[in-house]
C-alpha cells in the first residue's frame, strides 16, 4: 500500500511540473508578442478625434487642437512610422511632448521624445521606417 501512494505522488508532482512548464511557455509566447508586435497607438484615425492636446515638457507650454484641418495633420505626424519595444520605462521621468488624444474611443496619452522615440509606459519605443515630425508638433507648442 505504501507504494501506490508514492507512485500518486509521483504522479501528481509530475503534472505540476507539466502545468508549471506550460504556463512558462505561455508568458515567454507573450512576452515575444508583445515585444515584437509594432505599436498602433501613434496611428489615430483622423476622423474619429475630436481633440488633441500637446504639452512641451521642455517649455511648459501647450496647445489644444480641435479644428479637423489640423487634426489630420497632426495624425500624419504622428503616424509616419511603426514604433518597436526598445526598452522598459518604469521609473523614468522627463519627457519632450505630451500627447493626449481624445476622441470616439475615449482618451489615450503617451509621450514623443524626439522624431525617433516614443514612451507609452511600461515601455520606450523607436521609431521604424520612418520618423515622427517631432519639430512640427513641438511648434504647434509655441503658437
Amino acid at each position: 500500500m505504501p507504494y501506490e501512494s508514492g507512485a500518486k505522488s509521483v504522479r501528481r508532482g509530475r503534472r505540476l511540473l507539466y502545468t508549471a512548464a506550460a504556463l512558462l511557455a505561455l508568458v515567454v509566447v507573450v512576452s515575444v508578442a508583445v515585444l515584437f508586435m509594432p505599436a498602433s497607438f501613434n496611428h489615430p484615425d483622423a476622423r474619429r478625434v475630436s481633440e488633441i492636446k500637446l504639452f512641451s515638457g521642455q517649455t511648459g507650454r501647450g496647445a489644444t487642437i480641435t479644428d479637423a484641418e489640423t487634426i489630420e495633420r497632426v495624425c500624419d505626424a504622428l503616424g509616419g512610422c511603426s514604433l518597436r519595444v526598445d526598452g522598459v520605462s518604469l521609473g523614468r521621468m522627463g519627457y519632450g511632448l505630451r500627447v493626449t488624444i481624445t476622441g470616439s474611443n475615449g482618451e489615450q496619452a503617451f509621450y514623443v521624445n524626439s522624431s525617433g522615440s516614443a514612451r507609452r509606459d511600461p515601455f520606450f519605443y523607436a521609431a521604424e521606417g520612418g520618423m515622427i515630425d517631432y519639430d512640427y508638433l513641438l511648434s504647434l507648442t509655441e503658437e
